[in-house]
């Protein structure tokens, strides 16, 4: 455990508001180059141990089951996004009017990467030059060759595995041996490239051997929402070592308000340390220079409430783009038994494989980008098997060894496919601030307005019937091996399934709320993440993308914090030499 600082009030030379993925590897950055360096968290330190124990007694078993909820830190929860995010409208509407909006996060120490999916795709090249390749979306200020050095050294620092076959962008070494195919993935590459299309390998920031002091992957069922024996890399790992080489940390700490001096630089941000829950003491942080990593919901939710006589529309917020742009990945995944025992649960249960096809190409004129990959934990990681049982019970009556082998059959014939589809930025998906709807500390929730255009419609659609096409070349059955045939993937059916059902928006990727570009009439930060507005202001994450591809965000969001670190030291270094 981290010693809490028994004082009311910190200063550092670099205040970090968020010890998550980015704020702990930007943390250790700063502090082995000479910084003081104060990590302030709203959440509390995650016990592994005493997660694993409370995930395995939760009946639930989602991806925020295994962490203390904690009233001061409070968060949406899975299948319910709506007790947290505040919403209007109800019901299923028009997706290119409102789609509901259920991304995931978490807030502790290590934050959201604690349930992240362990995968480390580099974007594309033409992700960061969407407007310019397909005419698209928008251009980012940088480029792929800009932000690849910094690829290669967060791989390094979280140990990604991989080879030249992954699916992924640009052939490059990989710090660890890739994590092979299961054989639920080859089967399905089977009937894939009876279509033309092909499964390859997802790089992983999951220990395929052991390295830097983790074991590697056991390939336990839990492990998409907490891995017991930390083969998977979450952000606690730096903001340990960076802990370690002498920065201070400081959990429970909620960040309420940045004050903003007359020469528009930050002066001082205010806290509650809620270490002792019950008698929350109120607190200032002081530094020569401000990291906001909170992720793409809390940063800008901060801003927006910082409001004062230097920041009147709140900090970083002349542009008026603070929490527009919202973006987070929307699908539609779908399910079916294989005719023959496919064996999912091998490996980690969240993905070893991916689609090849559709991810970039000329198609993206038409419509958006899409990643597929198939689930190793079959309909459901946790409970797929006890789904099973429930249902042969309840609706066929089966008991004995018939029900033993009627769970067997089925669970180990399940194929599941998770479609992310990219979402193109659009400054009316937003977050603002609920006032009238507060959290527990008194602070407003965010309020999110979201919906999708018919470019990312036509993607979902796409995805969807080369996911039921790739099934049907399996001889896969909609309720059973042996059961009723699959639905033909139609447009009309597409349509009346969209109506019925809406369509997902439940990525764990938020995005885009915190925009970089050269421009400060049209974005947040620069291309080093620096406020446009307050020169001591860094902001980072995934709030800073321009777009969102549709590969896992968490590994190009580190390049650039990580470039935005070396920034800062050779700033403060020139200015303190």
């Amino acid at each position: 455990m981290v010693k809490e600082n028994s004082n009311a009030d910190i200063q550092a030379d670099v205040v970090i508001i968020g010890a998550g993925l980015f704020g702990g590897l930007m943390a250790t950055e700063l502090t082995k180059n000479g910084l003081s360096v104060a990590m302030i968290d709203s959440g509390p330190v995650v016990d592994r141990v005493d997660s694993v124990i409370r995930f395995k007694d939760s009946p639930t078993k989602n991806g925020n089951s295994p962490y203390k909820k904690e009233p001061y830190a409070p968060i949406p929860e899975e299948g319910d996004p709506t007790d947290y995010y505040v919403q209007e409208g109800k019901g299923i509407t028009d997706p290119t009017k409102r789609v509901a909006f259920g991304a995931l996060y978490l807030r502790n120490v290590g934050g959201t990467s604690w349930h992240f999916t362990g995968h480390a795709e580099r974007m594309y090249p033409e992700d960061f030059k969407l407007k310019t390749a397909y005419g698209r979306g928008e251009d980012w200020p940088i480029d792929y060759d800009t932000i690849a050095p910094y690829y290669a050294k967060v791989e390094q620092a979280w140990g990604v595995s991989g080879n030249d076959t992954c699916v992924a962008p640009n052939p490059h070494p990989y710090p660890l041996p890739y994590t092979p195919l299961t054989y639920l993935d080859q089967q399905v590459d089977q009937a894939a490239q009876k279509m033309n299309d092909s499964i390859g390998p997802m790089p992983h920031c999951r220990n395929s051997v052991p390295y830097d002091g983790r074991p590697q992957c056991c390939g336990n069922a839990s492990c998409r929402f907490i891995c017991p024996v930390g083969a998977k890399y979450d952000g606690s790992v730096h903001v340990f070592k960076a802990v370690d080489l002498g920065a201070k940390l400081y959990s429970s700490h909620v960040v309420h308000h940045i004050e903003v001096g007359d020469d528009q630089q930050i002066d001082h941000i205010r806290f509650k340390n809620y270490t002792t829950p019950d008698n929350p003491v109120e607190g200032t942080a002081r530094a020569k220079i401000f990291i906001l990593a909170a992720h793409g919901i809390e940063s800008p939710r901060l801003l927006l409430m910082s409001k004062n006589k230097n920041a009147p529309n709140g900090v970083a917020n002349s542009s008026d783009q603070v929490g527009r742009n919202l973006m987070s990945m929307v699908g539609m995944n779908m399910w079916a038994y294989a005719p023959m025992p496919v064996y999912p649960y091998r490996g980690p249960v969240n993905a070893t494989g991916a689609f090849w096809q559709l991810r970039n190409g000329d198609f993206r004129k038409k419509f958006a980008s899409i990643a597929t990959i198939i689930i190793n934990g079959g309909f459901d990681p946790t409970n797929g098997p006890l789904d099973e049982a429930d249902h042969a019970v309840d609706h066929e009556k089966l008991f004995g060894p018939e029900l033993r082998e009627r769970v067997y059959t089925n669970t180990a014939a399940q194929v599941y496919f998770d479609n992310s589809v990219e979402v193109l930025p659009n400054p009316e998906n937003r977050i603002t601030l609920a006032w009238d709807k507060l959290d527990a500390t008194g602070l407003p929730r965010p309020k999110i307005d979201y919906k999708i255009d018919k470019y990312t419609v036509e993607g979902v659609y796409i995805s969807w019937k080369r996911g039921w096409d790739v099934l049907a070349k399996m001889g896969a059955r909609l309720d059973k091996p042996n059961g009723k045939p699959l639905p033909k993937p139609t447009r009309r059916y597409f349509n009346k399934l969209v109506k019925e059902n809406g369509i997902e928006s439940g990525a764990a990727m938020i995005a885009g709320t915190t925009r970089m570009g050269n421009d400060p009439k049209t974005s947040v930060v620069t291309p080093y993440c620096r406020s446009h507005d307050h020169d001591n202001l860094f902001i980072v994450g995934t709030g800073t993308y321009v777009t969102s591809g549709s590969v896992s965000p968490s590994l190009t969001a580190a390049a650039i914090s990580l470039r935005a670190a070396e920034h800062i030291v050779q700033t403060f270094q020139k200015s303190e030499g």
